[in-house]
C-alpha cells in the first residue's frame, strides 16, 4: 500500500468515516482547511492531488465575503463549479476544476481614486488545471489558474469600446511524507491580472484605464505531527504580497496616472486534531494575521494603514450519527485592530470583532458523498409555510464521487 495512504490512515486512525468533500466540509467545521486533511487542501497545496485523486467533484452555493487575509484557507466561491481529479498511473495525476462565478476576481479595487476602481467587465469564470507527481516520500504538484472576460462594441463608430480582463496564476508545491508518519506541505503562489478599459473616442476607442503592476506573490506551509493516535498537532505559516496597480485618466487630461494599493499579509496558526473516539473528531486552532497597506494616487503616496487579526480562534467537530451520516458544526471568532494614517489627514485607530457559526452534515450513499452546509437561519426560522420568512435550507452543497 502506498505510503501516502498509510499516512492518511495513521492520522485518521480512530475515524470510521473519512468522507472528504472539499470546501463544504472544512467550512462547516469552522473554516479549518489549513488544519485538517481534506480534498479542499488541493486548492492551497496542489501536491495533495496525489492523495486525493480519482474523484468527481461538484459544488454549488455561496461563501459570501471572505474574512481579512489568508487564514480562512478557502477559495472565494459563489455559484456552481466542478471538476475531476484522476490518476494517469501510479505516479502521475491530472485534474481540472471550473468555477462559473469566481468571487476573488478583484472587482471594486480600493485604490487612490475616490470610490476605487471597478473592472470594466466582470471576471466571472475560472478554470484550474492540476498536475501531481508521486516520487515516493515526496510529492510534487502544480496548479495553473486561468480566467478571462471581454466585451466589445464595434458599431456605431461613436460607441466603439473594447473592454477585457484576464488573469493567470500558478501555484506549485511539495508534500513530504516522513518515515515517522509526519507530513510537511509547502506551496508557492504567483498571479497576474491584466485589463484594459476603452471607451468611445472621436474615431476609435480611447484607453481610460489599464492594469499597471497588478499581481500577487505568496507562500504557505504547514506541518502535521502525530503525537499519538488521539492527537495530531498542525502549525502553519503564510505570507502574501498583493499589488493592485491601475493607470487611469482621473482628470480627463488624456494622460494616465498610477493609482496603486500594496497589501502585505503575514499569518501564522496552530491547530490540533483530536480523536476522542472512533466516531468523532475535534479540530481546534488559533492564530494571527497581520496586514499592512500603502496607497498611491496619481503617483503620490496618499496613506498607509495596518490591520491585525489577533487572535482568531476556530473550533469544529465531526461525529458519526449513523454509518451513512456525519454531523458537523464549527465556530470562528476574530478580533480586529486597525490603524489608518492618510497623508495630511487625521490618524484613526479602532477595534472590532466578528463571530460566525456553521452547521453541516455529510451523507454517504454507496460511493457518493453529499456534504451540505445547513443554513442557520433555516434552523430557527423553519420552512416558509410555517414561519412566513424565506430561508435557504442549505447555503452550499458538495458532491464527491470517488471512482
Amino acid at each position: 500500500m502506498k505510503k501516502s495512504l498509510l499516512l492518511l490512515l495513521t492520522l485518521c486512525f480512530l475515524m470510521t468515516t473519512i468522507g472528504y468533500a472539499t470546501v463544504t466540509r472544512v467550512k462547516t467545521m469552522g473554516r479549518v482547511n489549513h488544519f485538517v486533511l481534506d480534498d479542499a487542501n488541493v486548492f492551497i497545496y496542489p501536491s495533495m492531488i496525489v492523495k486525493y485523486s480519482d474523484r468527481f467533484i461538484f459544488d454549488a452555493g455561496e461563501d459570501g465575503t471572505l474574512p481579512l487575509g489568508l487564514q480562512a484557507g478557502v477559495r472565494g466561491f459563489n455559484g456552481v463549479g466542478g471538476g475531476v481529479f484522476y490518476g494517469l498511473n501510479q505516479n502521475n495525476h491530472l485534474g481540472f476544476y471550473v468555477n462559473a462565478n469566481d468571487a476573488t476576481n478583484g472587482n471594486g479595487i480600493a485604490v487612490g481614486v475616490p470610490g476605487g476602481y471597478t473592472f470594466p467587465v466582470t471576471l466571472d469564470d475560472f478554470i484550474g488545471i492540476f498536475y501531481g507527481h508521486d516520487a515516493g516520500n515526496l510529492d510534487f504538484g502544480v496548479e495553473l489558474d486561468l480566467a478571462g472576460a471581454k466585451t466589445e462594441i464595434t458599431e456605431p463608430a461613436a460607441q466603439k469600446a473594447n473592454d477585457k480582463v484576464s488573469r493567470m496564476g500558478i501555484r506549485a508545491g511539495i508534500t513530504y511524507d516522513m518515515t515517522n508518519g509526519d507530513m510537511f506541505n509547502f506551496a508557492f503562489t504567483y498571479g497576474k491580472t491584466s485589463f484594459t478599459d476603452e471607451t468611445a473616442g472621436a474615431t476609435e476607442p480611447t484607453t481610460t484605464a489599464e492594469a499597471d503592476g497588478y499581481g500577487v506573490l505568496g507562500v504557505t506551509a504547514r506541518f502535521f505531527h502525530a503525537m499519538n493516535e488521539e492527537l495530531t498537532l498542525v502549525p502553519m505559516v503564510e505570507w502574501m504580497s498583493n499589488t493592485r496597480g491601475v493607470s487611469v485618466d482621473t482628470d480627463a487630461d488624456n494622460e494616465m496616472e498610477l493609482d496603486e494599493q500594496k497589501t502585505t499579509n503575514l499569518g501564522a496558526g496552530f491547530g490540533a486534531n483530536i480523536f476522542p473516539s472512533k466516531k468523532a473528531m475535534i479540530v481546534a486552532a488559533f492564530g494571527l494575521d497581520l496586514v499592512s497597506t500603502e496607497t498611491t494616487a496619481q503617483g503620490t503616496k496618499t496613506g498607509e494603514g495596518s490591520t491585525s487579526l489577533f487572535p482568531y480562534v476556530k473550533g469544529g467537530i465531526e461525529a458519526e450519527v449513523k454509518s451513512w451520516c456525519d454531523f458537523r458544526a464549527g465556530v470562528e471568532k476574530q478580533l480586529f485592530s486597525s490603524s489608518s494614517e492618510p497623508e495630511g489627514g487625521t490618524h484613526s485607530k479602532g477595534k472590532n470583532s466578528s463571530f460566525q457559526g456553521f452547521v453541516g452534515a455529510g451523507f454517504y450513499i454507496a460511493n457518493l458523498v453529499i456534504d451540505v452546509q445547513i443554513s442557520t437561519n433555516f434552523l430557527h426560522r423553519g420552512p416558509y409555510f410555517i414561519s412566513g420568512e424565506a430561508a435557504n435550507l442549505n447555503n452550499r452543497i458538495t458532491l464527491v464521487y470517488p471512482f
